[in-house]
């Protein structure tokens, strides 16, 4: 995770965990938490719920940035 010289998280911070926030994934993305909200809901992003709490698959994340998959269009 990042240190304490460097508040961002990056790509390589993410690589090993099975899910991240959105609150982590603003910092992945460079995006305000609103896009990254409004993005999972319209399924630009993966994600899945759980109770009020959006999760988002690493892997899946990681695949949608390397351009191996696409997104919904919105």
């Amino acid at each position: 995770m990042p240190t304490a010289s460097s508040d961002r998280i990056t790509i390589d911070d993410i690589r090993t965990l099975p899910t991240i926030t959105p609150k982590q994934a603003c910092g992945v993305l460079d995006m305000d938490m609103d896009s990254v909200l409004k993005a999972l809901r319209n399924g630009e992003l993966p994600g899945f719920k759980i109770g009020r709490l959006w999760k988002i698959p690493v892997p899946k994340l990681l695949a949608l940035l390397d351009g191996e998959v696409t997104v919904k269009a919105a």
